[in-house]
């Protein structure tokens, strides 16, 4: 534009130029003629008039060279300058420009031109800057970590979760080696691997040294013109996974033992009574006692394997309202247990007061939990002592209390005491007919509720174990 604007100015002043000069050297023809044809007074006469003329026929050609200039500017280089004023600033569609567009010459096609190219630019980067937002939507919100890296393994992207998973700041990460952002050897090797062969690896690493956390990271390729220029990582956190997985095999293997434990009894009471103890009746009948015994642990071993498998297929289903009445089910709770209290002299007490409002539970299953709990402060309770449930409110929450003046948890025991199969003292927990899961049925139970369940335990003094439940949202009626 600028030449064009130099060009036209050029124009004009060698137009100025030679319309001087010709009109010098006509000046100068015509007066050496006059001068040649007439006297002196008629030569300088006509010498006067010929100047006239060629000082008027110059202004009028300089006029022209102007105007001609001028209509230029006004028709050619001004509207140019306009369409570049737009296109510098991006200004495409403006109302203010639209007598541009509405010429009819090669201006305004131009214009029209320019118009559509720009509208069909700004679509593009709507476009762009949609799909973008879209991208960073998604990598955002993902649980996995997702890491993408050029061909010199310098990061180009890194979402929130790979950046919470590496245990750093977002801060100058892009453009960084890899290994100077998640510095795990193996992850590199990884990488390397993936950038030379152009073929995915997925290896578990833990990304912090000396954490539980355990990562799957699966790195793939990324090709163009038919080669790798980059590969991209997901990461998921397997932690949970894995543990769900041991604890599936603790789980599986506790049930085996405790089924086999029984199982082994009954078989070798079998085979001592098939192999002629039937001849002696006071042996036969001491071996069919103990068998009867261990078919009954074994009944109370699957009875609590189903319940547990009730509550935590429950805990995952929407359950109907329920409602439970405290007072009413400690009374059913005292029934049953009191001839155990007594026969082992062990007192039983409750501290429930009459206006404590209803729990957000089945009076089944806070039986259940009532039951279990009193069960064992009564077992583990030696004669003289006492159980006694409580109950209160906790702020808005029911709390109830079961403390016993038993023999009491040793601390180290405490953390995993509502663990499945768990026991302190496995040999007195059988011989008292228990299967260990009643305290993680429990907690089942009150978990699947909204409640929490805690225990407080000194060796010597006995246990109390606290939980509480919501508080229905009507009263019984």
């Amino acid at each position: 534009m600028r030449f064009l604007l130099k060009l036209t100015a050029g124009h004009v002043v060698i137009g100025l130029v030679v319309t001087t000069l010709v009109m010098m050297m006509l000046f100068d023809a015509m007066s050496g003629l006059l001068h040649q044809r007439l006297d002196g007074a008629a030569a300088a006469t006509a010498v006067g008039a010929v100047r006239l003329l060629v000082v008027v026929t110059a202004i009028i050609l300089l006029t022209g060279w102007g105007t001609a200039a001028l209509w230029w500017n006004n028709r050619t280089l001004a509207p140019l300058f306009q369409l570049l004023n737009i296109a510098s600033h991006q200004r495409f569609g403006s109302p203010e420009r639209r007598d541009l567009f509405l010429r009819q010459d090669e201006i305004g096609e131009l214009a029209r031109r320019m118009e559509e190219m720009g509208l069909a630019y700004r679509a593009t980067i709507r476009d762009l800057l949609m799909e973008k937002e879209k991208v960073d939507a998604i990598l955002t919100s993902m649980s996995e970590g997702v890491v993408a890296v050029d061909q010199a393994g310098r990061v180009v992207l890194m979402n929130r979760a790979a950046i919470g998973m590496a245990g750093i700041t977002a801060i100058d990460v892009l453009g960084k080696h890899l290994v100077e952002v998640i510095r795990s050897h193996e992850l590199e090797t990884a990488v390397r691997k993936v950038l030379s062969s152009g073929e995915a690896v997925t290896r578990e690493i833990k990304l912090v040294p000396h954490s539980p956390r355990l990562l799957v990271a699966q790195v793939l390729p990324h090709h163009g013109d038919d080669r790798v220029v980059g590969a991209v990582l997901v990461m998921r956190d397997v932690t949970e996974l894995r543990q769900l997985e041991q604890l599936r095999s603790q789980f599986v293997a506790n049930v085996s033992h405790e089924l086999r434990t029984p199982l082994t009894s009954i078989k070798g009471f079998l085979e001592t009574l098939l192999d002629g103890a039937l001849e002696d009746p006071q042996a036969t009948r001491r071996f069919l006692g103990i068998i009867a015994g261990e078919t009954a642990r074994l009944q109370r071993l699957i009875d609590d394997l189903l319940q547990l498998a009730w509550v935590e297929g429950r805990h995952h289903r929407e359950q109907p309202l329920e409602t439970a009445n405290l007072d009413d089910v400690v009374g059913r709770v005292l029934v049953l247990l009191t001839p155990l209290a007594q026969e082992k002299g062990v007192g039983l007490a409750t501290n429930v007061p009459s206006d404590v409002p209803a729990a957000a539970i089945s009076e089944d299953l806070l039986e259940r939990v009532l039951m279990n709990l009193v069960d064992n402060g009564l077992k583990y309770t030696p004669a003289g002592g006492a159980v006694t449930i409580r109950a209160g409110m906790l702020g808005s929450l029911l709390e109830v209390q079961v403390r016993d003046t038993g023999i009491g948890i040793p601390p180290e025991h405490l953390p995993r005491i509502f663990e499945r199969f768990y026991r302190v003292d496995k040999a007195r927990s059988r011989r008292m007919g228990g299967t260990g899961l009643g305290l993680a049925i429990v907690k089942h139970i009150v978990e699947a509720h909204g409640g929490t369940i805690r225990v407080e335990s000194k060796e010597g003094q006995g246990s109390t174990f606290t939980f509480t439940l919501p508080v229905a949202p009507f009263p019984l009626r």
